[in-house]
């Protein structure tokens, strides 16, 4: 009887670890494939200095850019709110976790963490994901420097993603998952 129970036990732990996979969760119904990756730019802690500052991201294919938006501009000062987690420089605004959800800010504390950050998406297979972002580049620069190229994230499957969990806003990759 015990080693019924063991390989029951054995078969669940199995099924529970194919349910659970990326592959199986974007291709349920709830997700229709999608799936995402993020491109990080990891800033130490402190990394901006009090006063006015401004970043820019830019994408490109195979090496050609094809989306470069204007710059965003930020004050940093230490009479702004300390935010939990991260605050993400993304495209077009600084978002912040707060009162339960995500915001545009205009103002940073030198002292809050930050990340820059890119998402994108595609519905389709994980293949195809897989290889549209493998051709797919990323780079950020900040204050008029040099563009520095950013950190691409696994592919992951869009039903792991939940913006609104405190998990995104914290130095990893995202909201649920580690591959």
């Amino acid at each position: 009887m015990a080693g019924i129970r063991v390989v029951a036990a054995a078969v669940l732990a199995v099924a529970g670890l194919f349910v659970s996979s990326p592959e199986a969760l974007a291709a349920s119904a709830d997700c229709n494939g999608r799936w995402f990756w993020h491109y990080n730019l990891e800033l130490p802690q402190g990394f901006w200095s009090d006063g006015v500052h401004t970043y820019q991201l830019r994408g490109a294919m195979d090496g050609v850019v094809v989306f470069t938006p204007p710059p965003v501009t930020f004050a940093v000062t230490p009479a702004a709110p300390m935010y939990r987690g991260q605050a993400q420089l993304r495209f077009y605004a600084v978002l912040v976790y707060q009162n339960g959800g995500f915001g545009a800010v205009g103002q940073l504390n030198s002292t809050q963490d930050t990340v820059i950050q890119v998402n994108d998406d595609l519905i389709g297979s994980k293949q195809q994901a897989d290889a549209f972002s493998a051709r797919e580049t990323s780079e950020a620069r900040w204050d008029g420097g040099p563009w520095v190229a950013m950190d691409e994230g696994p592919v992951l499957s869009f039903c792991s993603f939940d913006p609104a969990r405190l998990g995104v806003w914290e130095r990893q990759w995202g909201p649920s998952y580690r591959p």
